[in-house]
């Protein structure tokens, strides 16, 4: 689990800007947190946020229509990204 969180945190969040001293890593690093814990879905939790179980959400159950929404809003969000870099 730690190795996958870390990978994450380096090739989808920090590796895809310039950062140029600790307060931008700071600031970066605390945005990554926040939606990683708040607002992404984790397939292993079954879609459900790391907040979400800790605060009870049912884990296990069946959400086949719940991945498929997720899934669009996922693809509609990469297709509204902003890269400073040329996105392929």
């Amino acid at each position: 689990m730690a190795e996958a969180f870390y990978h994450t945190a380096k090739y989808r969040y920090l590796y895809l800007q310039p950062l140029h001293n600790t307060k931008e890593f700071h600031v970066k690093f605390t945005e990554m947190m926040y939606e990683y814990h708040f607002l992404k879905p984790h397939y292993a939790l079954g879609i459900y946020t790391p907040a979400e179980v800790l605060n009870g959400a049912e884990v296990g159950i069946s959400h086949r229509n719940i991945y498929v929404e997720a899934a669009g809003k996922r693809r509609e969000f990469n297709r509204n990204v902003n890269c400073n870099q040329k996105c392929s």
